[in-house]
Parts: structure tokens; C-alpha cells; sequence
């Protein structure tokens, strides 16, 4: 996409909020909440054939699908990505995880990958978490991005089984600060802003500041690992040295040039290790 067109989107977003707001703002919240990308590309669909197990699992926000790789491992680890991504994400993770004789399960999360849905949010993938660690009980958890957010929604509002540890890769904190840089990237105005606000509230119960990852991890009490790049622009490392503050046993590893994606030797490394330790 040309980088003026975003621009181009929010005007018009901003024109049409004169003549009919509802639309205008459907059509905003659309655009926020709507993966554009995170389906299966060829090179993806090559790396999942390799599981040894596929599956469609039911859940209340749809079919929720699932790659299993070495089924009979010792200890289950279960892989949530981000947005707009999908399961493929983890091939370096998974080779080295297989390493170590792990049951290694990804998902693709709510209108990604081979999963059903068109809308994405820590509430849709909290119920395919909930499913997910139903199904397979996994004694680790790995969630990236918002899929790491998703995991703190899951863990602080679900009473579904829990895993001995967790990790949490450069976890953006206030869905607030993602509609703001969502809105500064279109140029939405800030009349528009409020209506998309407004248009959350009424949907999901909640006020926007209630999807918050900082308070959520008031409820984690488990042993955590938080990776964040320095570098990240779209979410902030300070966002991951606050939970660390917060969740009582955890260790924070800030790594350098690795961005947002955290696809890197070393942070699959520590990873390995953190999992390792735990007889």
C-alpha cells in the first residue's frame, strides 16, 4: 500500500462522519479491527504441512484451527502469534522447541490463517485460548504481540487450566495507545476518535481503557518470561518493563535491532532455556 493512501482513507473517514457518522464509523472500526493480512502464503502452507496433526476445534467465536508437531512429547507448549500473522510465524521456534522432544501446538488466532472469523480482538481470542488450553492442557504458553495480550486477557478472566509458565514477546499494553497510533497513521480526527470510543463501549460492555495488558497482569502469577526490542515502534519497551514490575516471578530480557517481530536466535534461545529449567 502507497503510504499516502492510508492518509487518503482517514480523510474520506472524516468527510463521510459529516453527512453519516454510523457509517463513518463502521467503516473506521472496520479498518482497525479487520486483518488486511495473515492469511497463508504458499511458503507458510509448505512449513504447516510439516505438522503431524491438523485440526478444527469449535469455539464460540468460530473454527479455531490448530497444527500439532511431535504429539507424543514429553511436555506440551502451546504458540499464540499476533496481528495480522499466522501459525508459520514460529517455524524457527518450533524446529528448536522439537529439539528438546516438546508437543509443540500453534493457532491462528480469529480471522487469521486457517481459522474462521472476520473480526479480531483479545475477546474473540481469548475463547480460542480457552479452547486451546482445554484441548491440550499445555504445560508452557508463548504469545507474541497481542497474542501475548491475549494470553494475559485469557489467564486474568477464564478459569480454564493453566500453564506452569508463560512467555510474552513485545506485548503492546493499552488498546487506547493502539487506536491512537492507528488513527495518527490514517489521520482520523479526534471527533471520530471518540465516536470509535463510543462505538467500543456499546459493543463489548466495556469502556476502552479497561483493555489494558498492565492490569491484567495483576492476576499472573506465574513464572514469566518478557522479551521487548528496544527498538519496538509499535510497542513500546516500557510497556514490558511495567509488567515486569507487576507479575511477582519474572524475567526481562530487552533485546536490540530485532523490532517488533523479535525473530531472532537469541530471544528463541531464551526462550528454550526459560522452558528448559522446569523439570
Amino acid at each position: 500500500m502507497k503510504s499516502y493512501l492510508p492518509r487518503i482513507v482517514g480523510a474520506y473517514y472524516n468527510l463521510l462522519s459529516l453527512i453519516a457518522r454510523e457509517k463513518a464509523t463502521q467503516k473506521a472500526f472496520d479498518l482497525f479491527s479487520q486483518p488486511r493480512i495473515g492469511r497463508l502464503t504458499p511458503m507458510d502452507q509448505e512449513f504447516l504441512s510439516t505438522a503431524e496433526r491438523e485440526q478444527m476445534l469449535a469455539s464460540s467465536s468460530g473454527q479455531l484451527k490448530t497444527y500439532e508437531w511431535n504429539t507424543k512429547g514429553t511436555k506440551t507448549i502451546l504458540l499464540l502469534h499476533g496481528w495480522e500473522s499466522n501459525s508459520a510465524r514460529w517455524k524457527n521456534l518450533i524446529k528448536l522447541l522439537l529439539q528438546d522432544d516438546h508437543h509443540v501446538v500453534a493457532i491462528d488466532a480469529p480471522a487469521h490463517g486457517g481459522s474462521e472469523g472476520t473480526y479480531f480482538n483479545m475477546m474473540l481470542y481469548g475463547d480460542f485460548i480457552d479452547v486451546a488450553h482445554r484441548k491440550f492442557e499445555p504445560y508452557f504458553t508463548v504469545g507474541h504481540s497481542v497474542g501475548g495480550g491475549s494470553l494475559a486477557y485469557y489467564l486474568s478472566h477464564y478459569n480454564g487450566p493453566k500453564p506452569e509458565r508463560i512467555a510474552l514477546l513485545g506485548v503492546p499494553s493499552e488498546l487506547e495507545q493502539m487506536l491512537e497510533y492507528y488513527a495518527r497513521i490514517i489521520g482520523l480526527g479526534s471527533r471520530n476518535v471518540q465516536h470509535l470510543r463510543e462505538y467500543i463501549l456499546r459493543n463489548t460492555g466495556r469502556a476502552i481503557r479497561y483493555f489494558s495488558v498492565k492490569e491484567f497482569c495483576n492476576k499472573i502469577q506465574l513464572p514469566t518470561l518478557i522479551v521487548h526490542d528496544i527498538e519496538d515502534t509499535i510497542a513500546m519497551f516500557k510497556d514490558s518493563q511495567a509488567y515486569h514490575n507487576i507479575i511477582p516471578v519474572s524475567e526481562l530480557v530487552l533485546t536490540n535491532g530485532l523490532g517488533h517481530s523479535l525473530q531472532g536466535a537469541e530471544v528463541y534461545q531464551r526462550i528454550r532455556t526459560f522452558f528448559a529449567n522446569v523439570k
